[in-house]
């Protein structure tokens, strides 16, 4: 651990045990940027990640506003300790697919730790993908059709892409196509 992640150990702690909700975006923020300069999974990063996961109510229509600093930590974890996440990888499943449901409508932070998953972990489950084709064409369609403009959020979209993108880069163009015919 650096000079100023020990420092600042204590205080990041403090503000996520004690639930000061103006601040905790910025912790995890603050962690997720020490988790990805870390040397090595400290406990608290792995302890942290383990509640976060294992907690629905973090992820809830209420915490809307701190789930991308969540996103953000929850990536860092997936991308730079790997081997510790895969044990979580039914829990990770289970969140994408409530970041896309039409309860939250968090598509793009869903889309994000699925594109981490699947970039990083490869594609364990042929229902998950599936299911994350399914949801984000039903929240396009959703967006083009009961949406006053009528038109995609362009951070959706962009994810969407991005998604596309990071599953033919690591399966291929067939691969995307069978999962499309799939959902038809």
């Amino acid at each position: 651990m650096g000079k100023v992640e020990v420092r600042l150990q204590r205080p990041l702690t403090y503000i996520i045990d004690t639930n000061k909700q103006e601040l905790m975006g910025y912790a995890f923020q603050i962690l997720s940027l020490f988790a990805a300069n870390s040397g090595a999974n400290s406990e608290m990063y792995q302890k942290l990640m383990q509640a976060l996961i294992k907690d629905s109510t973090n992820w809830d229509k209420d915490n809307k506003y701190l789930i991308p600093s969540l996103t953000d930590f929850v990536i860092t974890m997936i991308c730079k300790y790997t081997d510790f996440t895969k044990q979580f990888s039914g829990d990770l499943i289970n969140l994408c697919k409530h970041l896309m449901s039409q309860a939250i409508r968090m598509e793009g932070e869903g889309l994000k730790i699925a594109s981490a998953m699947l970039e990083r972990m490869g594609m364990f489950d042929p229902a998950f993908v599936k299911d994350i084709f399914f949801a984000i064409f039903s929240s396009l369609h959703f967006y083009r059709n009961n949406t006053k403009g009528k038109v995609i959020p362009t951070a959706i979209m962009r994810e969407v892409l991005v998604f596309f993108a990071t599953f033919v880069i690591n399966f291929g163009i067939q691969d995307l196509i069978n999962v499309c015919n799939q959902i038809q």
